[in-house]
């Protein structure tokens, strides 16, 4: 007897069947979701899909994939990775906006890399590739 398992999580945003799964959502959980927004809104520019009391949701940059900001649970640390065209550019935006962060460092696969966090204390790593990274990752941005 075959079984096949199936779940849906929201319309065809996760469809699990044997070896298939596509990611659907990173969700963090915030003690305040609309200082949350504003974070992830006003200074990181994600553009923001719904807002609601308790939920904002934005778009990940990669189809099907979204970034959720709730406080279902207790806020916990997470550490989020986004891939940008220049990390220096990047931090020089932040600067302007008074962001503290960790300048440009030497990540492995040739990245450069910056971190700051958000007002939870998750980490978020921001990635740019380097003729020293692979091709692969070259194009992904």
């Amino acid at each position: 007897m075959t079984h096949i398992l199936h779940v849906y999580l929201k319309p065809y945003a996760l469809y699990l069947k044997p070896l298939l799964m596509k990611l659907h959502e990173i969700e963090l959980f915030s003690k305040d979701p609309d200082d949350a927004r504003s974070f992830y809104s006003d200074t990181l520019g994600l553009k923001l899909q719904v807002n609601e009391s308790q939920l904002k949701v934005f778009d990940a940059g990669v189809t099907g994939v979204e970034l959720n900001i709730s406080n279902h649970y207790p806020s916990a640390k997470v550490s989020l990775s986004f891939l940008v065209k220049d990390v220096v550019a990047f931090v020089n935006t932040m600067k302007e906006k008074k962001i503290q962060l960790v300048e440009p460092y030497n990540f492995h696969l040739g990245l450069k890399a910056a971190t700051l966090t958000d007002n939870d204390g998750c980490s978020i790593v921001i990635h740019s590739s380097t003729e020293k990274s692979p091709q692969w990752l070259q194009n992904m941005v």
